[in-house]
């Protein structure tokens, strides 16, 4: 039933079913491809916005730096303090200090001191001031760590100024050593500043909100318009670290921008990109589609003159421009002319017959034998066109699709059970070719001129040929086909079509007289005079031929 089902869909349904699956799959990656490239859009952005924020970021802590160098310089260049670290005078160099917090904090806008410290050339202490209040060094210095790294440095390194990024009870902390003394430092300052302070002018630069968090999770800053947990959906949110020199988390910085309008854009010109590729689709669907039906024309020509030919009427079909169905053409008009001629010679010899038959009264009976043998013989001619035409028509289902063009076709992806299918199709198609050439051969008969092509070939293939076409056949009546051959055969010397007609012959035969039984096909090699000999042996449990 299910081999029924499988050749009642003729071959243009499926190919035009192939061209559907085709146009459906290549829309849908078309919608996944735009999904893609939706997702690396947004990645995209975000990427942006988040190498924008660090190259923002990194521009703040160069311009702390340089504020904080300029403080330590401008602080040595005042003669009076440099006295006072030389002589130890720390009333003055507090003095000097204190008047800097709120100084440099109106200057510049960006500076907001926490501490400064003195250190003498070896880096020990000497004093400190935060906002005007001494502290004592033990249990307090900001940012140790650098002046353990600076103590270390020698050579032209000492001369040089230091900025780092550090960390103090949860605060996030920028400090730069400013050596007092251009050639020959006599003494270090350490000044420290807060720098999500100055990281918080990045709202104005990027005009986005921000939003600045320790690395403990405490909120340093954060912006009135920043969008609440549940609209960040409707926002893009990036992010920059600033770690210290450890890998240390020290300071988040966040930036939200609406992305809505983007959103909105981004939807406008997939939707085009979507359009236009469903046109070129249309397009090319419809252009396959004029393709197959333009292919498939004189397949139905061939197939209307098949019919009028089995009732005697020959019509010659048009040749096409494609060469695997102008070979089919050829070959049955070929045979059409033939048939038709010998038709033609049948009747032309019943009518000099007849004309004996008048002048010759005296060999009646002997005419009459003639004529009865005659009628006898285009009887059985009609009846062996009607048959041809019945068995033209049978493989021509699977002959339309041209299996070689499919087993050519590059683009074309068939596996398992499809190829299989194709497979078959071609084998039927092949087998067809060799009816038609049975019909010649049926001419070079009645002429004396019959001719063996003998050829060396494959055994096995040539028996799984054979197997492969008679199957379908076999499973329809639900029988079951096995073959059994010696194994030593390697291959055999004869006229390969006219011996897969024969087992052909014999196995449809089988197949048509046995329901729901046992098909076995044996060969066997004998030793005759000397000479190896191949004989096959169609077994059946069946009524037999």
């Amino acid at each position: 039933m299910k081999s029924l089902f499988k050749k009642s869909i003729s071959l243009r349904v499926r190919l035009l079913s192939g061209i559907l699956v085709v146009a459906i799959a290549g829309f849908t990656m078309l919608i996944v491809t735009t999904s893609i490239y939706s997702n690396l859009a947004y990645q995209n952005q975000r990427s942006a916005i988040t190498e924008l924020i660090g190259l923002k970021v990194t521009n703040i802590l160069e311009e702390l730096s340089d504020i904080s160098k300029n403080l330590g310089l401008d602080l040595q260049t005042d003669t009076r303090l440099r006295q006072a670290i030389k002589s130890d005078d720390l009333k003055t160099i507090q003095t000097f200090l204190d008047m800097q917090f709120d100084r440099y904090f109106v200057t510049s806008g960006m500076l907001k001191l926490k501490d400064i410290y003195v250190f003498d050339n070896n880096f020990r202490f000497i004093t400190d001031s935060s906002r005007g209040n001494t502290h004592v060094v033990s249990n307090k210095l900001l940012c140790g760590n650098m002046v353990a790294i600076a103590n270390k440095r020698v050579g032209v390194e000492r001369l040089k100024p230091m900025a780092q990024l550090c960390t103090k009870k949860n605060e996030a902390l920028f400090g730069v050593i400013v050596p007092v003394g251009s050639l020959n430092p006599f003494a270090y300052m350490l000044i420290i500043s807060d720098p999500a302070f100055s990281i918080i002018q990045l709202e104005q630069t990027l005009g986005d909100p921000i939003k600045i968090t320790r690395y403990t999770g405490d909120v340093v800053y954060q912006s009135p318009i920043w969008p609440e947990e549940y609209q960040l959906d409707d926002f893009l949110v990036a992010s920059h670290i600033l770690r210290d020199p450890n890998g240390s988390t020290i300071l988040k910085t966040q930036a939200s921008r609406d992305i809505e309008p983007y959103r909105k854009q981004l939807f406008e010109h997939t939707l085009v990109i979507i359009l236009i590729s469903t046109i070129i689709f249309a397009i090319v669907v419809a252009i396959l589609i004029y393709i197959l039906k333009a292919s498939l024309r004189p397949l139905d020509e061939l197939h209307l003159a098949a019919d009028k030919l089995s009732t005697g009427n020959y019509v010659k079909v048009s040749r096409t421009s494609v060469p695997e169905i102008d070979v089919v053409i050829q070959s049955f008009n070929t045979m059409a002319e033939e048939t038709t001629d010998l038709i033609k010679k049948l009747q032309s010899e019943i009518f000099e017959h007849k004309k004996t038959e008048k002048n010759l009264k005296k060999h009646q009976h002997d005419l009459s034998l003639a004529r009865d043998q005659a009628f006898a013989a285009s009887r059985a001619k009609s009846v062996f066109l009607a048959n041809m035409s019945h068995e033209l028509r049978t493989p021509l289902n699977a002959i339309i699709g041209y299996s070689e063009m499919l087993f050519e076709d590059p683009n074309l992806n068939v596996t398992g059970q499809q190829l299989d299918d194709l497979t078959k199709i071609k084998s039927s198609g092949q087998h067809l070719l060799a009816i038609i050439n049975d019909i010649l051969d049926l001419s070079k008969i009645e002429a004396g001129k019959m001719e063996l092509n003998l050829d060396q070939f494959d055994l096995a293939s040539f028996i799984n040929d054979t197997i492969s076409a008679i199957q379908p056949i076999a499973a329809k009546n639900s029988n079951t086909l096995s073959v059994e051959f010696s194994p030593s055969i390697g291959s055999i010397y004869t006229d390969a079509n006219k011996l897969k007609q024969s087992l052909l012959n014999l196995l449809d035969n089988a197949c048509k007289f046995t329901q729901n039984g046992q098909i076995r096909l044996a060969v066997e090699i004998e030793n005759r005079n000397k000479n190896d000999w191949v004989q096959f042996t169609v077994t059946d449990t069946g009524i037999g031929i």
